[in-house]
This record gives structure tokens, C-alpha cells and sequence, in this order.
């Protein structure tokens, strides 16, 4: 008999055990996964740069909401601002650092600020990007040479830099975590947007 695609989404089938260890067949795909229910990261220090919007907003607010330290990275004062109380409303820590990551100073800047508030550095998430921020092009011929260096400042030497800066805390640890975003984009490219990485 085949497997139900509960049984094939879990890997184990029917007798398979949840993440607490019991056996409750298929009902346990039942039950709804939140990061609250599979992590505990209480004390643990994660910047999230291009934390304060888009999909970093919910990086970061869901670090809050597993116990982390979380050091909102972002261009966009307000937001960054915002939902700094918003995870301290919650039960959360966290603190908001205006970092522009294509400038290096910026980004050491952050690794200090983030040692001097929470002594760590645990983790790194790079999530700055430019996109939508550009215009779409009918022909990427048309990418002006400074639209590229400025995509290429922040998606690309921003990793660097946010990476560069947030090492030497972590070798000093002797732990930390560096988790770079990507998106399909870089095999299949965008109409438009050729130069999004």
C-alpha cells in the first residue's frame, strides 16, 4: 500500500515519532510547527541585517520570539525602530542599528555595537538586499554603471563586510553561526533585474 502524503512528508510513515519523541502516527503532521516549538535560542546574540522589513521583519521577530538577542540591521529607521518594540512588547530583547552594509565602517560599527549591548556575537544573518528598490530594464544593456556598483556594494561586498566584521567575535568565542540569503534569482535570473544577485 502507498504511503499518504502525510506519511511521505513525514519520511517514517505512520509509527513515525514527533519532535517531542511521542508516536502519534499521522496526526502529528497535524500539529503546527512554529519556530517557538523547535528552537530555544535564550541568550544567544543574532544580528539580521535588512532585518527591519520585508522578509528580515519576520527573521528577526521570530528570533525575538525564540528568546535571541536579536540586533535589527537596517537603512529604515522607523521600522527598524518599530519593531525593536515590538519585540521588547513581546517578552523579547533586542535593539535596532542603523547600518548601511555596503560601507565597512558601518558594519564594524555594528559588531561593536552588538558586543558592547549583548557581550556576543552567535550569529549572522545576511539579508540585505536591493531589489525592488531598482528599476526594471527592457534591456540589461541599459544598467547604468552606478545602479550596478551600488546593487553590487550592498548584495554583494555587504556580506563581505557584515562577515569581515562579525568574525572576530565569533573566533574569539569559539562559536557562531553565519547564515547568507540568497534567492532563485542567481540560476534563473529576472527579466529586468539582471544584475540582482
Amino acid at each position: 500500500m502507498r504511503p499518504s502524503a502525510k506519511g511521505r512528508l513525514r519520511g517514517r510513515g505512520k509509527d513515525a515519532r514527533n519532535y517531542r519523541g511521542t508516536t502519534q502516527g499521522e496526526d502529528a503532521m497535524s500539529e503546527t510547527f512554529t519556530a517557538k516549538s523547535l528552537f530555544d535560542l535564550t541568550g544567544r546574540t543574532v544580528i539580521v541585517t535588512g532585518g527591519a522589513v520585508g522578509i528580515g521583519k519576520v527573521y528577526s521577530k521570530a528570533l525575538g520570539e525564540v528568546g535571541a538577542n536579536v540586533v535589527i540591521a537596517d537603512i529604515t529607521d522607523n521600522e527598524g525602530g518599530q519593531l525593536r518594540g515590538a519585540i521588547e512588547d513581546a517578552g523579547g530583547n533586542a535593539i535596532y542599528v542603523s547600518t548601511d552594509v555596503s560601507h565597512m565602517a558601518a558594519c564594524t560599527a555594528l559588531a561593536e555595537k552588538t558586543l558592547e549591548t549583548f557581550g556576543a556575537i552567535d550569529g549572522l544573518i545576511n539579508n540585505a538586499a536591493l531589489y525592488s528598490a531598482i528599476p526594471k530594464r527592457d534591456d540589461w544593456t541599459t544598467i547604468p554603471e552606478d545602479e550596478w556598483d551600488q546593487l553590487m556594494a550592498v548584495n554583494l561586498k555587504g556580506l563581505f563586510n557584515c562577515c569581515k566584521a562579525a568574525t572576530p567575535a565569533m573566533k574569539k568565542q569559539g562559536s557562531g553561526k553565519i547564515i547568507n540569503i540568497s534567492s532563485s534569482t542567481w540560476l534563473t535570473g529576472t527579466t529586468g533585474r539582471l544584475h540582482y544577485t
